[in-house]
């Protein structure tokens, strides 16, 4: 499948999405190397075929005008030798203007930006065109669904702050007949836009990436249960000092980030740690700016095993964030793409993999368990094939 797919980030100019685009700028070898889940042996022995990096192009919105050069370089991510080789290429690139909620009106902006789109996909005769939400966590009150908006008529989304920025980058895609992938925590797939876009015959796939504490956690949570040994509590601390770090230290999105990482222990053991209070499972986030994108996690394990006697497990995770996140982009895109290619539409669940909050369709169960997830995405790719 040698079909090109343009790639719409919302959020470009920031850590994850400059990273992406200088990841893609790089030669097909040298992105296939390390951290691509969907070049790892067992992928690529299920026989797939996956759109080849070469074929993704990469574009978006943001509010910061810079060039990706100028980004990349901004944040300190990226090693020298990387960004020498894909300087060229980053200069060409420069984010459309973001949505601005009190200067104009949403559904004409939702209009404007869906033209430009479909004008760009006949241009380029793109196959394939995905939005990848990368906005800033929003705080808790912003994601509840307001049920007196009216999404299908673009004529009723005016200008006003109470909208969720997320879920209207859903709206655009769904306008502009695009697939979805919400990497944010951030609660887009609300009923109104899911039904929008299964009409249109589009996937969508979320939320929250998957990329560092809570995917070592929702590794380690299934051996624990297997081995039926009892946690009596599991805290969790994080520290980030890249632009999500601030975002999150900011009144009510550290709550909504927090919410995401907390929802997987006791689905995956089947019991809240320390009983039903639910403080035997702890999660912090705090904003620490000397680390940039290295973040830091520091997890306690107190459990217990034979005869009632307590033990602990202690780990220190020291990440590169926007490093962990950029792949599992490619990942999603490449997915998605295929999954587009066999006809699927809705909630793509195979996905689940690569997220801490997996939206998966009505009826279906949500796995947060990283090896039934894994299994059930060379399953899909497999099956499909």
């Amino acid at each position: 499948m040698a079909e090109p797919a343009l790639i719409m980030v919302a959020g470009l100019a920031g850590a994850v999405g400059s990273t992406l685009a200088a990841g893609l700028s790089m030669p097909p070898e040298e992105i296939a190397g390390f951290g691509v889940a969907t070049e790892s042996p067992l992928v690529r022995a299920s026989g797939c075929r996956l759109l080849p990096f070469s074929s993704m192009s990469i574009h978006g919105w943001d509010m910061n005008q810079d060039t990706l050069y100028a980004s990349c370089k901004r944040h300190r991510i990226c090693p020298p030798e990387v960004l020498s080789k894909a300087k060229q290429r980053l200069q060409r690139i420069k984010p459309r203007k973001g949505i601005e909620l009190q200067r104009e009106s949403i559904g004409d902006w939702i209009r404007r930006e869906a033209a430009h789109l479909n004008r760009k996909r006949r241009r380029e005769d793109w196959r394939h065109v995905i939005l990848v939400n990368l906005c800033p966590t929003e705080p808790v009150p912003k994601q509840d669904a307001d049920e007196r908006i009216d999404w299908r008529n673009l004529d009723e989304l005016e200008l006003g702050a109470s909208y969720s920025v997320s879920q209207i980058y859903f709206r655009l895609a769904i306008e502009a007949r695009a697939h979805f992938i919400n990497f944010t925590p951030n609660p887009a797939e609300i009923t109104p836009l899911r039904e929008l876009a299964e009409e249109k015959g589009l996937i969508y796939a979320g939320r929250d990436g998957k990329t560092g504490q809570t995917f070592i956690k929702t590794t380690l949570a299934p051996a624990f249960r297997d081995k039926n040994l009892r946690i009596d509590g599991w805290f969790s601390t994080n520290l980030l000092g890249n632009d999500d770090g601030l975002s999150l230290s900011k009144p009510g999105a550290g709550e909504t980030k927090i919410i995401s990482k907390s929802k997987c222990l006791s689905s995956i053991l089947g019991y809240v740690p320390g009983g039903a209070h639910g403080t035997g499972h702890q999660v912090h986030i705090h904003y620490y700016p000397p680390r940039g994108d290295s973040k830091e996690a520091w997890d306690n394990i107190d459990f217990r095993g034979f005869l009632g006697v307590p033990m602990q497990l202690k780990i220190n995770w020291l990440g590169q964030d926007s490093i962990l996140a950029a792949p599992a982009i490619i990942d999603l895109v490449r997915v998605v793409a295929y999954a587009a290619e066999a006809g699927c539409h809705g909630s793509l669940d195979a996905a689940s993999y690569f997220f801490k909050d997996p939206i998966v369709g009505e009826g279906a169960s949500c796995e947060h368990s990283v090896p039934e997830q894994f299994r059930k995405l060379i399953e899909f790719l497999t099956l499909q094939r």
